[in-house]
Parts: C-alpha cells; structure tokens; sequence
C-alpha cells in the first residue's frame, strides 16, 4: 500500500503535466500540447481508442511520428484520428526515466470541430 507522502511526491511531478495539457487548432490542424516542467523528457508517445460500446482501450497509434518537442513543450499531431467515429482517445506519454503517464479520455465534437475532455 502506499503511504500519503509517496502519493503526494508522485502527485508533485505528474500535476503540473496534466495541468498544462490542452487542445490547440490552428489552420485546420488539431493538436494536443502538453509542457513539461522539469528535466525529465518524453520519450514516446502513444494513442489509445475506445469505441462506443466497448470497455477498454486499444492501440492505435505507437511512436514518435507524430509527436514533437518544442521548448519544453510537447506536441501531438491529431489530423490521423478518424473524426467520423464516435470513440474516446487517450494518449499515453512515456518520459525517459521509465514513468508513463495517461491523458484523461477525450473526444472529437464533430459540431464545433475541436477535441475536449470527457467530462
């Protein structure tokens, strides 16, 4: 079991990156950026879906094709994901010290042409 300071110290260092996560459109190019606070670099990223009706999430994406590192900041090239499905997206960032972490789901809302959160 781990003990409230483990959690907090893990808690200190993955916050601040799903904090700083967001949607950004520019051009008709849908990407996510994500800004890293620390020494510590993403190595990989991958993209996860799950489609309406099932329970889990599946790979679709693996690898740094479509990621980018600019100024600390993370960037993911969404353009492949299919906007006709209704799936849920999540994206998993694996940094250089062996940690993975885990977007929360999202979705494309075909009515505002963006990606955004479940909430």
């Amino acid at each position: 079991m781990l003990s409230n300071i483990t959690i907090l110290i893990f808690l200190k260092y993955i916050l601040p990156l799903l904090r700083d996560f967001k949607f950004e459109k520019e051009d008709g190019n849908h990407r996510i950026l994500l800004l890293f606070k620390g020494k510590t670099e993403p190595m990989l990223c991958d993209i996860f879906e799950r489609k309406v009706g099932e329970d889990s999430f599946y790979p679709i994406y693996f690898g740094s094709k479509t990621i980018g590192l600019i100024d600390h900041t993370l960037v993911v090239d969404l353009n492949f994901i299919d906007k006709e499905s209704d799936s849920q997206f999540k994206i998993c960032v694996s940094l250089g010290n062996d940690e993975k972490f885990y977007s929360s789901p999202f979705v494309y809302k075909k009515e505002k042409d963006i990606f955004a959160f479940v909430k």
